[in-house]
């Protein structure tokens, strides 16, 4: 019976050590991967690949579009390790109406995704349209050129 009960306990460890050293070889690989990558996104900022980032927002219809109809737009981009979004807006501040493009740069499937988004007055009205429509929306609107709306 001592013999069984030492086998077992053999037979255990061996298990439990042949389990520990299959998770070593899939798991820590992975493990160790995945932590590089993050500690590469960590570092500093890489300024060519931000300027080639917005080089890519810049060359967008709808961000031409924008330019186009509207010199005086203000943008604001966030950059994080070869992905991003850009914020372009204008704003009548005697109507405060504001249109806003948002961009963002997917690295992994190399795409931009695109949202225009019109408040007019103040949170009365709210136009917007997405990715085919957004360049002829920017084009065509006419949101912030609208009149005050009277609140007496």
């Amino acid at each position: 019976m001592e013999k069984i009960t030492k086998s077992a306990i053999y037979l255990g460890m061996g298990v439990v050590s042949a389990l520990f050293v299959l998770f070593l070889i899939v798991a820590v690989p992975h493990m160790l991967d995945d932590a590089l990558d993050r500690w590469e996104k960590m570092g500093a900022p890489d300024d060519a690949a931000e300027q080639e980032l917005r080089t890519k927002f810049q060359e967008h219809p709808a961000y031409k579009a924008m330019y186009e109809r509207f010199p005086d737009a203000k943008e604001e981009l966030e950059y994080y390790s070869n992905q991003g979004q850009i914020k372009v807006g204008v704003m009548n501040f005697e109507t405060n109406s504001n249109l806003i493009l948002h961009m963002d740069y997917t690295e992994w499937r190399d795409t931009i995704t695109i949202h225009a988004e019109c408040v007019t007055n103040s949170e009365v009205t709210s136009k917007s349209a997405d990715s085919l429509f957004v360049e002829d929306f920017i084009k065509r609107t006419d949101c912030v050129d609208a009149a005050p709306v009277n609140t007496d």
